[in-house]
């Protein structure tokens, strides 16, 4: 037939994560992240964050793009990542919620993007919950936190968590959330300190 033996066939590498999916390429459990992986795209469910209602889906390729469910009403709409618990996380994107979760063992709200994430806050203050921000270390993330009213934490030197754990690993990300979250009254009178020199 003119095959080459097993041990001559010639060998074929595909380029680092060529079409993987986004969860595979990212590291990440899908277990508890309100998202399924449906061919090779991720799709996350979105609820109403006061009521569970379900509002959308948020879809992710292989290539990192994102697109939400045309007309999504995002204000109020998000993804929790885990069980209630005392204190909850909120993030701008989905993979810093579940590395989030991951790290501290507290839910994570996913929060769609930047410019919703002081909206969701607010309503989950509203809700009594305690909250605090795992913002992206970029001017959108920063702006966003500080808009929130609430102790927030950044990743130190990367653009965002999930950047944390993949060039320190998920103890990195552990150890800078608790350093942060010691002493909230301080994080959040910086915050206002913040506001006052501008």
């Amino acid at each position: 037939s003119g095959a080459l033996p097993a041990t001559e066939m010639p060998i074929t590498v595909a380029p680092a994560n060529a079409k993987l999916p986004y969860h595979m390429q990212k590291r990440l459990e899908l277990d508890g992240t309100s998202a399924v992986c449906d061919g090779d795209t991720i799709v996350v469910e979105l609820t109403d964050i006061r009521t569970g209602e379900f509002r959308g889906k948020q879809f992710i390729k292989p290539d990192g793009s994102k697109k939400f469910t045309p007309q999504l009403r995002k204000e109020g709409t998000g993804a929790y990542i885990g069980p209630k618990t005392d204190t909850i996380y909120v993030t701008e994107g989905w993979a810093d919620a579940v590395i989030v979760y991951r790290a501290t063992g507290m839910q994570v709200l996913f929060a769609l993007d930047a410019s919703n994430l002081p909206k969701n806050v607010a309503i989950l203050r509203d809700m009594g919950r305690n909250v605090i921000v795992a913002a992206d270390n970029d001017d959108k993330g920063i702006e966003a936190a500080k808009a929130s009213g609430v102790p927030y934490v950044i990743p130190n030197g990367m653009k965002d968590w999930w950047d944390v754990f993949d060039r320190h690993g998920i103890d990195a990300v552990t150890q800078q959330l608790a350093a942060a979250s010691l002493d909230p009254k301080l994080q959040l009178f910086d915050h206002v300190l913040d506001i006052n020199l501008e």
